[in-house]
């Protein structure tokens, strides 16, 4: 919901299209009313899902690959599935300052592992443990957040009992 007396930023006068992703109907509208009527007209690509996959990831990569100066992306939904996309989207070309989270938390983190570079989706707690999708290693979830991978670091646990 939007706080009272929200008032859109400035930098937009130069946008002129808008791609935008969301996850739900709720995360739908929650975009379009951040937006605004005025500023909603200006998406061109508008993408529902009800999770982030590779078909949203590559419908993403496309459209930012396409998009002209003066676009921004608009992401809405569950924190985990809206920093995916975030990272794909900047891999393909697009900066922060283009990108706009609409997140909510959703209880659901990802961790990157660095023995097979697998990120699994997990319910884990920072600082507790899960096992890779990938390599299937016990893996200690740190509080180091990545941007870059939109991911908590893990390390196999007890690794550093062993030196």
């Amino acid at each position: 919901m939007i706080e009272a007396g929200f008032v859109p930023p400035h930098d937009d006068e130069h946008v002129r299209r808008r791609i935008a992703l969301s996850f739900s109907e709720q995360d739908r509208a929650r975009a379009r009313e951040h937006l605004g009527a005025e500023r909603s007209a200006t998406v061109y690509a508008w993408r529902e899902a009800a999770r982030y996959g590779p078909a949203e990831s590559g419908w993403l990569t496309e459209q930012v690959r396409e998009a002209t100066v003066g676009t921004r992306l608009v992401l809405a939904g569950p924190e985990s599935e809206v920093l995916a996309a975030r990272t794909d989207a900047v891999r393909a070309g697009m900066v922060s300052a283009e990108i706009l989270l609409l997140s909510r938390e959703d209880g659901v983190g990802r961790v990157y592992c660095p023995h097979c570079r697998t990120v699994t989706r997990t319910q884990r707690p920072v600082e507790g443990t899960t096992a890779c999708s990938g390599c299937r290693r016990e893996l200690e979830v740190f509080d180091h957040f990545s941007r870059g991978l939109s991911a908590y670091l893990g390390a196999e646990a007890g690794a550093e009992e062993l030196t």
